[in-house]
């Protein structure tokens, strides 16, 4: 099966590329707004981008683009970042393709789960179905439980036991059937003839000792299982948030060394919602720190982890026409920079990034615009009248005290945007579409420290194969084996709106 071939330079490459554009990652725009500046960004880039509308779409023909064309006379080091962003970035195109096509339509299920479900489960019985001994399954995070009924079924019929730390999720799961034709309930657990089973436990999934003690008590009590030998055990997790995917692979490096009842001897690890993580989740690896202790510094904060979760390859992928068209992309950049330039006619003391304020009427550190109808956003004053309506504003709000009395222009909450305002509005869209490129580098290089932890884990390996320092596709047993049998699958198709797709995959 193919997967994604990561050697010793890659992870260095994503360093540098990130440290050497951090400012712009850090830029937020909301920031940029309020100071009229944009420290990030050098001044050929502003000048382009503010001297016609819609200069973002340039940037995303040649992001999208497979050549070099360069758009609008775009600043040659403008082109060549974007063309590194995307071209220093882990390739995204699904590996498999199961064998037997998905159900068009299972009742209360939307077509991207039934996807990843349909694919993630296939692919789990094809990589475990050449053991000798037939592994049991353990699902961490296993929420409604789509993904440990299929697998528990027919064809793989594999005795599967569900997660959850929601008591809510874990009961949702046990009512509910129509994802596969499953057989009668008995204390949680559910058999098939006597081949595979579910059984869903709620535990606190964050914790190595709560997880080995739920595997254990299943073992022994549900599946009545006594063995000579410590019995074979897979981890699989379908979008695991936040920093579940982290604490998942700390439980493999503390299991590894096998007990009297189980034995660690693979995963499928699927994670998501980078938003979710803890700061403190990066770096996991060994060799990523030491690279990051010589091309750093770089620290990931809370705004990469938010930018990780971007993926502009598959903007308005709806649209028949293509990128360019934006209609959906075009929207969501409309709505940021409406909100960022919403932020600049604010009294600094009414800004929730500011000081506390000192009005009575508003606390800005809790009141916030929030989700807004589209009809908002269709032009600035219909968004500033929305905005104000949401929260509690009159037109122009009051001077902040020891200011004078007259109200300033910039606290005006309901003119259209004057002739500065326009350019800056260009320019911070343009800001808005670089820190999304920077995204799918910053989840790649998550991905990678995942994976080299894990590598680690097991085999202790610290550095790979020096060879290219781009990331290539592979189908080789030979490089299975060199890294320790951990790879990373591309599993889901991003056009059916599965985005996180990048499974972390071991087989001992």
């Amino acid at each position: 099966m193919y997967h994604v071939s990561v050697d010793q330079n890659y992870p260095r490459s994503l360093i540098q590329f990130l440290v050497e554009f951090n400012d712009i990652a850090l830029d937020h725009q909301i920031q940029a707004a309020t100071r009229g500046k944009f420290q990030s960004l050098p001044e050929s880039w502003i000048a382009w981008a503010s001297e016609a509308d819609d200069r973002w779409k340039d940037i995303m023909a040649v992001y999208v683009s497979d050549d070099d064309q360069v758009y609008n006379d775009m600043p040659a080091d403008l082109h060549r970042f974007i063309r590194d962003s995307a071209s220093i970035t882990l390739p995204r195109s699904p590996f498999f393709v199961p064998e037997d096509q998905a159900p068009a339509r299972v009742h209360g299920v939307s077509p991207k789960k039934i996807h990843e479900v349909w694919t993630m489960a296939s692919y789990i019985t094809a990589l475990l179905s050449t053991r000798s001994v037939k592994p049991i399954i353990v699902d961490i995070g296993a929420g409604q439980g789509y993904l440990s009924r299929a697998l528990s079924s027919s064809p793989g019929s594999f005795h599967v036991l569900a997660l959850d730390s929601n008591d809510s999720q874990t009961a949702g799961s046990i009512a509910r059937k129509d994802w596969i034709s499953m057989p009668e309930t008995v204390d949680n657990v559910e058999s098939s003839n006597g081949s595979g089973s579910l059984t869903q436990k709620t535990v606190f999934i964050g914790d190595a000792t709560s997880l080995k003690t739920a595997i254990e008590e299943w073992i022994r009590d549900d599946l009545q299982q006594q063995s000579q030998q410590p019995i074979p055990v897979v981890l699989v997790g379908l979008h695991c948030c936040g920093d579940l995917t982290p604490a998942i692979l700390r439980f493999v490096e503390q299991s590894l060394p096998q007990n009297d009842v189980f034995e660690l001897v693979g995963c499928v690890i699927v994670g998501c919602c980078y938003n979710m993580c803890n700061t403190t989740s990066f770096p996991l690896s060994r060799s990523v720190s030491i690279d990051l202790s010589h091309l750093g510094p770089l620290s990931l904060d809370t705004q990469h982890l938010h930018l990780a979760a971007q993926t502009p390859l598959t903007w308005d992928l709806a649209t028949p026409e293509g990128v360019l068209t934006s209609s959906s992309a075009a929207l969501a950049i409309r709505k940021v920079t409406y909100r960022s330039l919403l932020a600049r006619r604010l009294p600094a003391l009414y800004r929730p990034e500011g000081d506390l304020p000192m009005c009575s009427d508003v606390d800005w550190r809790q009141k916030r615009v929030g989700r807004l109808r589209d009809s908002a956003y269709r032009d600035f004053p219909t968004y500033l009248q929305a905005a104000r309506e949401k929260l509690g504003l009159k037109d122009n709000p009051m001077a902040p005290p020891g200011s004078p009395e007259e109200v300033k222009p910039e606290y005006d909450l309901s003119s259209d945007l004057n002739t500065g305002e326009v350019f800056l509005s260009r320019t911070l869209e343009v800001l808005y579409v670089l820190r999304c490129l920077l995204g799918p580098p910053v989840e790649s290089l998550i991905a990678v420290d995942r994976y080299l932890f894990l590598q680690e884990a097991i085999y202790n390996i610290v550095n790979g194969t020096d060879t290219d320092a781009t990331p290539t596709n592979q189908s080789s047993s030979e490089s299975d084996r060199a890294n320790g049998g951990v790879k990373l699958v591309n599993l889901f198709d991003q056009s059916t709106g599965s985005l996180r797709n990048l499974a972390l995959v071991w087989e001992r």
